[in-house]
């Protein structure tokens, strides 16, 4: 079990225990992870991150950054490849971008043909492909992969299995990330996708979830329904028994949507995703 965590939880956890971030990266390898997600902001913002990692023996697995590639406001994203180089990772995982509220129809999200049709028409999906196909280019000469993945968003180009289909189809080189739980949160079935992406994925993001209250509900929040690994109702053992299975070789990124209790998430997620390999 290769197991990685996201910078921004220990940059949490550094401050709600009142530790230095060396203390915090120290105490996430000592907890079993061996490597790191983290921003591209966060790479900027924290000069001596890198060197942090290094020193305590984590590698940078995943650099990931959003570009507005929809709306045209950035152009394409070829600078997140040179980040990725920069911290010696070899995954990168692009955020493209939101369609406004009205724009994804509750048809579209269930018929795949009619999704695609839309995206093979639309102006800002057909420059968002351009794009992607432009730094999947630039991925490989660089020595680095890129990836989308199942973006927890009903109005990204990233939400639906259709949408990411779609995408992989048509643009080489593209990889997947697998995040287990944003299939859910996206009324999307993980399963399904596992069978359709197992081939394409490089990375996966592991995040558990409750299924009370029900998203898209009046009560419904991130931090209502978020807890450790393992605790929830996300079949996180089934879809890594798979991928390791399949051969899969790759790291396994716990990811928590609330922010309270960090130690206490980091702690619990690890013992039960070690617990796995």
């Amino acid at each position: 079990m290769k197991l990685s965590v996201f910078f921004l939880y220990l940059i949490r956890l550094a401050e709600q225990e009142n530790w230095t971030l060396e203390t915090a990266v120290k105490y996430a390898k000592d907890l079993g992870y061996t490597a790191i997600d983290i921003d591209k902001d966060e790479i900027d913002a924290y000069p001596d991150a890198l060197d942090l990692f290094k020193k305590h023996g984590l590698i940078v697995r995943n650099v990931y950054g959003a570009y507005d590639l929809i709306s045209g406001k950035d152009a394409d994203a070829t600078e997140l490849i040179d980040y990725a180089v920069k911290s010696g990772a070899k995954v990168v995982m692009l955020l493209a971008g939101l369609f406004d509220n009205d724009e994804i129809t509750s048809f579209m999200k269930e018929n795949e043909q009619a999704m695609v049709e839309f995206l093979e028409k639309n102006k800002k999906a057909k420059r968002t492909l351009l794009a992607i196909r432009r730094t999947a280019e630039y991925a490989k000469e660089k020595g680095v992969t890129l990836t989308i993945e199942s973006f927890g968003s009903p109005n990204s180009i990233t939400s639906y299995i259709s949408q990411i289909k779609w995408l992989i189809d048509n643009a080489d080189g593209l990889k997947f990330t697998f995040d287990i739980g944003n299939f859910y949160l996206n009324g999307q079935d993980v399963f399904y996708a596992y069978q359709l992406f197992k081939d394409h994925s490089v990375h996966v993001h592991c995040k558990d979830y409750l299924i009370e209250p029900k998203v898209g509900s009046n009560e419904f929040s991130y931090a209502k329904i978020s807890v450790p690994v393992g605790e929830g109702k996300a079949p996180t053992k089934e879809i890594v028994n798979n991928f390791l299975s399949n051969g899969y070789d790759g790291y396994f990124t716990v990811e928590y949507l609330g922010v309270e209790n960090v130690k206490s998430i980091l702690e619990r997620s690890a013992k039960y995703m070690l617990s796995l390999r």
